[in-house]
């Protein structure tokens, strides 16, 4: 009775979730992140939802044939394809976030075994504008470079994910399909860059390092009232979303 006390009440809670670890495993999505924008609420980076191509390698039946249609399309080489498609797990990603064009053209072809799932990919609408400022993130939506990893922890939101069922030797099941949760969007976050001033700002620094042969050039604006700063330009540029 006192056992069956400690695993019913007093291990449930730690117990239900050992098995739900062991029956089921995630595969992990990208957060949808928070946008920027600059003062006046000019958006400088914002999440959009795009195609990430998996395959389930049991469904496919001619694969050297589908890994020969889908290099050119995505420019991966055929065997990098072929080795990932003949991969033993159930579930494999082929390629993460790719265009709209390309998942019009893979959808075209029909192959089965293919799948699509929506995950947040970060854009830089105005390109190279702060883009050494902004910096960049990476492709499980981390931040890495400038405003994006230093205010990562608020921008990043909550990761998505698959969820996956597994038999008693580990392998992968779908008896209801693919389960997908969707990511919980971040905070966002606003600027005192001003998107026009460092436009004017970016454009005379780039105007004198070239007059100067310089490597590269810094200059920063800034509201000698408040000490706010308007624009912090660096060249070369750099465009984040490449």
């Amino acid at each position: 009775g006192a056992r069956a006390y400690t695993l019913q009440i007093v291990q449930s809670e730690w117990l239900s979730q050992k098995l739900m670890d062991q029956v089921t495993k995630k595969e992990l999505l990208s957060s949808r992140r928070g946008a920027i924008y600059d003062c006046n609420r000019v958006e400088l980076a914002v999440s959009l939802d795009v195609d990430s191509l998996y395959a389930r390698p049991r469904l496919m039946q001619n694969k050297k044939d589908a890994a020969q249609k889908l290099c050119s399309i995505l420019g991966i080489p055929r065997d990098k394809i072929l080795s990932i498609i003949q991969n033993k797990q159930s579930f494999v990603w082929v390629k993460r976030k790719i265009t709209p064009e390309q998942s019009e053209k893979i959808k075209d072809l029909k192959i089965s075994g293919l799948g699509f799932i929506k995950e947040a990919q970060r854009f830089y609408p105005h390109k190279e504008l702060a883009g050494q400022l902004l910096g960049f993130v990476g492709v499980d939506s981390q931040g890495l470079e400038g405003i994006e990893r230093e205010f990562d922890k608020q921008i990043k939101g909550a990761s998505g994910y698959l969820l996956v069922n597994r038999d008693a030797l580990g392998r992968d099941l779908f008896p209801e399909g693919i389960k997908k949760v969707d990511s919980l969007r971040g905070y966002n976050l606003v600027l005192t860059i001003d998107k026009n001033i460092q436009y004017i700002v970016e454009k005379e620094l780039q105007a004198a390092v070239t007059a100067a042969r310089a490597r590269s050039g810094l200059a920063v604006a800034m509201d000698p009232r408040t000490g706010e700063i308007l624009a912090s330009a660096v060249a070369p540029a750099f465009n984040p979303t490449q």
